[in-house]
Formats: structure tokens, C-alpha cells, sequence
């Protein structure tokens, strides 16, 4: 019945899980390039590190996994990193981080370690942590380039629980679905906030000039 399908989404709407996941890492290393690909937006043409502070963005996708659905809830810095002022509201309830950083720039994979997941342990210890190397498509046998080696190395101590490693382009996309719905498929599994009643987007979006939007893109694993 044709009639029923409005209120069969509007229904699913309601209780479809919210995942909060955010991106971390340095600038430049392609956090909003990642967050415009979630988004379905093309890349902006410049490849240039802002020189403003734009405002935090969240954008929604849903993603099926199974017979289930959840809807992840992607929160971009948008240049705010460059000043370490991500508050409190950024990391809230997050049950995920994408923990970005270039693999021919070995300072912003070294970053992680000494900024950002201590950034994360003090404020949320509890999310699953992803690694996502960006920016293969540039991948040569620079001594800059960090190996995937270097990073299983790297996840035997890291104080998150790291559940994946990633290995992307922004540009090309290569990876960048894939690793999408891997971590769909990964928070789903993720119950941790769910006495709390998981994420109010109207509540975070009036805090710290966040805007967000809502989509819906089903994706299968």
C-alpha cells in the first residue's frame, strides 16, 4: 500500500540509531575532503590548507548493514584544529573517530600519537578509533611516507580501541566507501551511549555554531 511508505520512513526515521562519529588529525591532511566524499559532494578545486576558521559541519547518511539500519552522524572540524579549540560538544557521545593523517607526511601520522589521541582520551576514551591514511594517489618511495607496518606498530599501543586501518584517496575515492560502511557496520555494534539516548542533533546544532543536514544514502555491506 502506496499510502503507508510516508509513514513507514517517518517511522524508521524515529528509530534508526544515530552514530556520532568525528574526523581528527592535522590540517591539511584531508579531513573535509573525506567529510564532502561522505556527503556526496565533489572536492573543491583547490587543494590549499584554509586560512579561516569556517563553522563545524555534521551532515547524516544512512547505511544498511544486514537487515539493519543505522544512520551515522559525521562530524567535520572545518579548520578549527588550527587553533586546538575543538570543545567538549565536538567529541559528546561520539562512539567513533576517524583518525586522519597524510601517508607522505610522516609529522601528521607522528601527531596523532602526540596530539590527538591524547586529545580524545581526555575527553571520550570510550569511541572505537579508525586510522585512515589519506592521500594514496600521491603514495611514492619518499622517507616521508609512513608504511602500513608503521601503523599495526602503532595500534599495539595505542590507548584507543583501534577496530580499523584505512588506506584512502579523497581524491580518487579509492577506499573511501568501503571504509564508510566498514565503520557503519562497526558502530552499529556499539551500545554504549544508548542509555543516554544517543545523539540530539537540534541540541548540538544549536551549540558552537554547528550546522547540520540530513540524507539518506543506503548503503550495502
Amino acid at each position: 500500500m502506496s499510502g503507508d511508505r510516508p509513514v513507514s520512513r517517518f517511522y524508521r526515521s524515529l528509530t534508526t540509531p544515530i552514530k556520532k562519529v568525528v574526523l581528527l588529525g592535522d590540517a591539511g591532511v584531508g579531513k573535509s575532503s573525506l567529510f564532502a566524499r561522505f556527503c556526496g559532494e565533489d572536492l573543491p578545486r583547490t587543494t590549499s590548507v584554509p586560512t579561516t576558521v569556517q563553522l563545524r559541519a555534521s551532515d547524516i547518511r544512512e547505511f544498511q548493514v544486514g537487515f539493519s539500519n543505522v544512520r551515522i552522524s559525521l562530524w567535520d572540524t572545518a579548520g578549527v584544529e588550527r587553533m586546538l579549540s575543538l570543545t567538549e560538544n565536538y567529541y559528546r557521545k561520539a562512539v567513533g573517530v576517524l583518525l586522519v593523517y597524510d601517508v607522505m607526511a610522516r609529522e601528521t601520522f607522528e601527531n596523532l600519537e602526540h596530539t590527538w589521541v591524547p586529545s580524545v582520551t581526555l575527553r571520550n576514551n570510550r569511541v572505537k578509533a579508525f586510522l585512515v591514511g589519506n592521500k594514496t594517489d600521491l603514495t611514492t618511495d619518499s622517507a616521508d611516507t609512513v608504511s602500513e607496518e608503521e601503523v599495526q606498530i602503532y595500534c599495539r599501543t595505542c590507548p584507543l580501541d583501534v577496530v580499523g586501518t584505512f588506506r584512502v584517496s579523497a581524491k580518487t575515492c579509492s577506499g573511501v566507501e568501503d571504509m564508510f560502511t566498514k565503520l557503519a557496520e562497526s558502530v552499529l555494534e556499539d551500545n554504549s551511549f544508548d542509555k543516554e539516548g544517543g545523539i540530539n542533533l537540534s541540541e548540538t546544532s544549536a551549540q558552537d555554531g554547528q550546522t547540520s543536514r540530513q540524507e539518506t544514502c543506503t548503503c550495502k555491506v
